[in-house]
């Protein structure tokens, strides 16, 4: 990535910026014997200058970045690697300050660790994640996959609670394409820990059908073994 690999040369330019723009008010300054407003107006327009700079330079790192992750995915999806997809997720978290970043990083070793079945790592991996500090999208898709890890270690009481405090938000994410299935899977899970165990049944074939292009087949054949144990056992 280009941005990652000159950071240090960025910064340097920035900073070498700064210092020639008010070495050269100063100078002017002296030279032309500018008013106080002047210099004040200067000062402040040079100001406005380097901050769009920076959060210019700042975003198109940022976009840079979630190229190089998004160009993980195949490597878990197609490939179905989880091992190599979690130490680049892994590799890209050194240095990393960002908590959004962080969380994105984070977030990637959770879902490398549940494609290799080991919720509990998934789980440790999350916990490292304070919600606080991430937003849009990313904090919602983190109390999702939160929930849905509980589910699978059996915590099950906690993904309950959790469901409960997170269910009017993930309601308004129920057809997304990014969140969509995975939210049918934890409300599935919520329904037959309610043994409601006709409705998670239904829902479950629905479920199939509509996310049938989606990664989460694996869930909905779990659960679909889950539902037939439930249905066929005594109430």
């Amino acid at each position: 990535m280009y941005f990652e690999r000159n950071r240090k040369k960025i910064r340097m330019l920035w900073w070498m910026f700064i210092i020639f723009s008010n070495l050269l008010l100063g100078v002017l300054s002296v030279k032309y014997n500018l008013s106080n407003s002047i210099k004040i107006l200067i000062f402040w327009s040079l100001f406005i200058v380097e901050m769009i700079a920076w959060f210019v330079i700042n975003q198109l790192w940022y976009k840079e970045f979630l190229r190089k992750v998004e160009s993980l995915t195949p490597i878990l999806e197609e490939e179905n690697d989880a091992d190599r997809f979690i130490v680049e997720n892994l590799s890209l978290l050194k240095g990393k300050k960002s908590m959004q970043i962080i969380a994105i990083l984070k977030i990637n070793i959770c879902e490398g660790y549940c494609k290799k079945g080991d919720y509990q790592k998934a789980k440790a991996h999350l916990t490292e994640i304070n919600p606080k500090k991430i937003h849009g999208l990313l904090r919602v898709y983190y109390q999702l996959i939160f929930i849905y890890v509980l589910f699978y270690l059996k915590e099950t009481e906690e993904a309950m609670k959790q469901m409960a405090n997170q269910w009017d938000t993930l309601l308004k994410f129920e057809n997304s394409p990014e969140l969509g299935a995975m939210i049918s899977i934890v409300r599935i899970f919520q329904l037959l820990t309610q043994k409601k165990k006709q409705e998670a049944n239904d829902l479950l074939h629905l479920s199939k059908e509509k996310w049938k292009k989606s990664n989460y087949q694996k869930d909905f054949y779990y659960l679909e073994a889950l539902c037939e144990e439930i249905l066929n056992s005594p109430s």
